[in-house]
């Protein structure tokens, strides 16, 4: 958390070699292997190494969790490319206002809701709106492309909530 994001080291052991660099927060990795309080993931986006062994929570009271479960569907964005991204509306119509930033090309975004081919969401890495609704397709062409949300995690900024004891799916990367 406090020094540029979560430690990650070679081995499931917290004694095992450090590596030189860290898992950035906002970073996405799939989880390899759970054990413990200990995460063994597959990089995806963001910034940090590859793969890696990081923990999944700083020892308490209360115990402060460094990754977040992601409830809901993880999408990327794919449309947008030669504008910079895609529009983003305040709300599911698509005559609502449009906002003044788009939502970048690359970027990764949690489902929040559905409304037809318009999509709730909340940004998990990458650039624009943290929180609005953009349009899944315009004309058969696809602006969002679903990942595999079971196996996504992200690293998220520092939570004071306690941990839960269930398996880790989804997280996001605390800073």
């Amino acid at each position: 958390g406090e020094r540029g994001g979560l430690l990650v080291r070679e081995g499931a052991d917290t004694a095992s070699v450090a590596l030189s660099e860290r898992l950035h927060t906002g970073s996405l990795v799939r989880e390899l292997v759970a054990e413990g309080q200990r995460l063994c993931y597959h990089f995806h986006a963001g910034r940090g190494p590859a793969t890696g062994w990081v923990s999944t929570e700083l020892a308490g009271p209360p115990p402060k969790a460094l990754l977040r479960r992601i409830e809901g569907t993880v999408w990327s964005v794919a449309g947008g490319g030669d504008k910079g991204g895609i529009i983003v509306r305040g709300g599911a119509d698509l005559s609502s206002e449009v906002c003044a930033d788009r939502l970048c090309t690359g970027s990764f975004v949690e489902e929040l809701g559905a409304h037809g081919d318009r999509l709730h969401y909340r940004l998990l890495n990458g650039a624009g709106p943290q929180q609005d609704w953009v349009s899944v397709r315009i004309n058969g062409k696809e602006l969002l492309v679903r990942s595999e949300a079971n196996e996504i995690q992200q690293a998220s900024p520092l939570s004071s909530a306690p941990s839960q004891p269930r398996k880790i799916r989804i997280l996001a990367m605390s800073g």
